[in-house]
């Protein structure tokens, strides 16, 4: 039984096959970074003035502070959250 076993391929992860699906980048191009959805929260809680600091923002998004801090200093994470905290401000006091 041991031998019929040795020609049995296990089919390709899930993950690979949605690799197909992603359009193809073009040569030096790469796809942009992912930002955690927690990172998110944290984020968002900064920028909305529901958190003053990021040892609370990182509490309501469940992560530790310099985890929070160290996705902060991200260059991809950066653009996120660099200035909205002005838009917000001109939304509120448009109102």
């Amino acid at each position: 039984m041991v031998a019929d076993m040795k020609n049995v391929t296990a089919p390709p992860a899930k993950r690979a096959l949605r690799a197909l699906d992603r359009p193809a980048t073009a040569a030096g191009e790469e796809l942009p970074k992912r930002i955690s959805k927690k990172v998110r929260i944290g984020i968002d809680a900064l920028v909305s003035g529901d958190c003053k600091t990021i040892v609370e923002a990182a509490a309501k998004a469940g992560l530790a502070r310099e985890s929070l801090s160290r996705a902060l200093s991200q260059p991809h994470v950066a653009p996120r959250h660099h200035g909205r905290p002005r838009r917000i401000r001109e939304r509120r006091a448009a109102r």
